[in-house]
């Protein structure tokens, strides 16, 4: 019984009588060919393999980045389309208007005295606030300390920091980057220090309907 394994046209065997009927060639020669056949088919399917490999990944990349560019919050506004924002109209009771907003805690008032644009629109918007004590007195060492968008319906904040600014006016502070990702009901968080009047904390109903 012959055995033995072929590589390429080279053909080695166990079986002295493997080769009685082979064309007789010196041995060194036939090694010689053996061996480059060996490495030139080992190198081929190193390539083969090499390019499939390159072809998956490639394929693994361009699904990954087509899932993050098409989801919600692609960017740090968190921008979604009007069918993604499922807007059935401002509930009743929640003004889109900003300017002229009022709303107070247990020691402060928080009054919106100018907004940029003044109905609140999807993605940044800029308001000037005003701070005053419960009586309408001015309350001067009053700061705002932090401020955050929230959509309660949703569950989830504006994505972006809002930054505040002292201005020359007593008690009035500028608001910018209150960012509304999406159309419905939001609200505007702000928390407030004062030594005078203790610290506290006012929320304003808002309805974003662009």
């Amino acid at each position: 019984m012959r055995t033995g394994f072929e590589v390429g046209s080279c053909v080695q065997s166990n079986d002295p009588n493997f080769h009685k009927n082979a064309e007789p060639r010196p041995w060194a020669v036939m090694k010689r060919r053996c061996a480059l056949r060996a490495v030139l088919y080992s190198g081929h399917n190193m390539r083969r393999q090499a390019w499939i490999s390159v072809f998956v990944l490639s394929l693994c990349a361009a699904c990954s980045g087509s899932d993050r560019e098409s989801g919600p919050g692609a960017d740090d506004a968190g921008v979604l389309t009007d069918a993604e924002d499922d807007f059935r109209g401002c509930p009743e009771g929640i003004p889109n208007r900003a300017p002229g907003l009022q709303t107070m805690g247990e020691h402060l008032t928080v009054k919106v005295v100018a907004a940029v644009p003044a109905e609140p629109e999807r993605y940044l918007n800029n308001w000037t606030v005003e701070l005053g004590a419960l009586d309408e007195s001015p309350a001067p060492d009053a700061e705002i300390v932090r401020a955050e968008t929230f959509m309660p319906i949703h569950g989830h904040d504006g994505r972006v920091q809002p930054q505040m600014t002292a201005l020359s006016e007593p008690g009035q502070f500028r608001v910018d980057r209150l960012n509304f990702t999406m159309r419905g009901p939001w609200e505007v968080r702000l928390w407030l220090r004062s030594d005078a009047l203790e610290d506290d904390y006012v929320v304003f109903d808002v309805c974003v309907a662009k």
